[in-house]
């Protein structure tokens, strides 16, 4: 077991982990899974409050499982759309040609 600690860049907060590990663990690699674990909690802390992770009743494990299901392929979906909205943006202004009569247009030359 190897316990880091974490202080917040922003302010003086401090965060305590506790990890199991095989012996010989390096602290880079220990960090690095920490980093990781920051990114998920946020992801499933959005998914609870903009699609709505939490707001399950069901009565058997299978409904369960199909709600949270159905909610990460909205948010995967949710994070196709941003990504392309992004991508059609810099085709926009790395084209901004005459010959873009819409903003499809501009994004399928670019990716071709």
């Amino acid at each position: 077991m190897r316990a880091a600690i974490r202080r917040h860049v922003a302010g003086n907060d401090l965060a305590f982990f506790t990890t199991w590990c095989p012996a010989g663990t390096t602290i880079e690699t220990l960090v690095g899974v920490e980093g990781h674990r920051w990114a998920i909690e946020d992801s499933f802390e959005t998914a609870k409050n903009e699609l709505g992770l939490d707001h399950y009743e069901t009565r058997y494990w299978h409904g369960w499982h199909r709600h949270v299901s159905l909610v990460m392929l909205v948010m995967l979906v949710m994070l196709v759309m941003l990504v392309m909205l992004v991508m059609l943006v810099f085709a926009m202004l790395a084209t901004r040609q005459s010959s873009c009569r819409s903003t499809i247009t501009c994004l399928i030359k670019t990716q071709l």
